[in-house]
């Protein structure tokens, strides 16, 4: 039997994302390196090692457009596999922002607004699981894409942690996943920010009722193809993953290391749904990227108020906020961390036109770095390397992340005790 302590920590870690492989910019055949290419790939290969991560999936947009993807260490620890930048990882919940793009969209084709009352268009058994309020207040789809809704988010229940850990291969219905949210709400609607998987869990069952479509194919038909992203998959099982898909690790033992017994890839991802699901690639990310922070999936005025309408708060002299599906950081950047079974991801799009995406396939099993999502960690250490950021404000605090505060960037994501 596994102990309470074990089943919260592989919940956590559930749903928080050596020799260097270039692509072909690095090749004999392909143009040189620029200086400052050369100065991430040298920190990227040193960084495994540094985080004790199996392998480092890295992707760069410059302020003129032009991408770069850089891979390093190893995909699979048995066989040993190098790491390539054509790789597949979970993104965790990097896939809110397609859940909320989908929702927006919608919006924008007058399916529903902003300001309705979700109940009344969902199925009354899906809208009979969504606590009651005590006054009367209405709780909104912009209450939900924007993590205000009181709403507990099922992967913090004792009860779903169970049933998870017993059988993680599983497949999750999502009604299954919102009966875990309990009968009460934290705080009325609109009253504070609670970052909740709930919530995107609720979006995607409005979708889906709205339209008659399913949500793999809402994501398929309005943003994998149009924009071309033909490695991005949104799977619901475990026998759905795709073929290739990068092996994902966590240290079980808790030696300081991952290895071969750390896998835990094929865990059901029908367990994060909406919230976490997609699997994709560098290359497609950041095909992504800039169309989800500048081009025209939304309209213009939808796209204005989803990084103007959100939630600000402060954390370690820091500025944060999450609008719609979206999170800002630094006050320099917009887009979203995610992690799920093993996995960790940011995707950063810089006021400057500068774009990141950091995919890696373990959580660090080295404290403090068991406690961050290894990802962002990555993304400010590249930063910093581009003197983007000054390095020294980017420090972490080991004796606060002991105790439960996760490095900046996680907290406005909810990751906290």
């Amino acid at each position: 039997m596994l102990s309470y302590r074990m089943i919260i920590i592989f919940t956590a870690l559930m749903f928080l994302g050596l020799g260097g492989c270039s692509d072909d910019n690095d090749s004999p055949s392909g143009p040189t390196l620029t200086v400052e290419q050369e100065t991430l790939s040298m920190l990227l290969d040193s960084l495994p090692s540094k985080y004790g991560v199996p392998g480092i999936s890295f992707g760069m947009i410059d302020t003129d457009g032009n991408t770069w993807v850089y891979a390093t260490g190893y995909s699979h620890l048995n066989p040993l596999t190098e790491m390539v930048p054509d790789d597949l990882l979970k993104i965790g919940s990097v896939t809110k922002t397609f859940t909320a793009t989908i929702i927006l969209q919608l919006i924008d084709e007058g399916v529903f607004g902003l300001s309705d009352d979700v109940r009344p268009l969902l199925p009354t058994n899906i809208a009979a699981l969504i606590p009651p309020c005590q006054t009367d207040s209405v709780l909104t789809i912009q209450h939900l894409l924007s993590h205000r809704t009181g709403i507990h988010n099922y992967t913090h229940s004792a009860d779903f942690a169970t049933s998870y850990v017993m059988n993680p291969h599983q497949t999750f219905s999502d009604e299954q996943l919102l009966g875990f949210i309990g009968d009460s709400l934290y705080f009325e609607p609109g009253v504070a920010y609670n970052y909740s998987n709930s919530n995107y869990i609720i979006l995607s069952l409005l979708a889906e009722t709205q339209t008659g479509e399913t949500l793999e194919h809402l994501f398929q038909g309005r943003i994998f193809d149009p924009l071309g992203m033909a490695n991005t998959y949104y799977p619901l099982s475990d026998t759905d993953l795709p073929e290739g898909i990068v092996d994902g690790y966590f240290d079980f033992g808790g030696d300081g290391e991952l290895n071969e017994s750390d896998l835990i890839t094929y865990n059901s991802p029908s367990a994060a749904a909406a919230a976490g699901a997609i699997v994709s690639s560098i290359p497609d990310l950041l095909i992504y990227l800039p169309a989800l922070i500048e081009g025209d999936l939304i309209s213009s005025e939808l796209l204005q108020a989803r990084k103007t309408e959100y939630s600000a708060f402060d954390y370690e002299g820091v500025h944060y906020g999450y609008g719609f599906g979206l999170a800002s950081q630094d006050e320099i950047a917009w887009g979203h961390q995610g992690g799920i079974d093993g996995f960790n991801a940011i995707i950063n799009y810089l006021d400057s036109g500068r774009g990141f995406v950091v995919l890696v396939n373990g959580q660090s099993p080295i404290p403090p770095w068991n406690a961050t999502n290894v990802a962002n960690d990555i993304y400010q250490d590249v930063l910093s390397a581009l003197m983007i950021i000054d390095p020294a404000l980017y420090k972490l605090d080991a004796e606060k992340t002991k105790n439960g505060v996760y490095s900046r960037g996680l907290t406005m994501l909810g990751f906290t005790n």
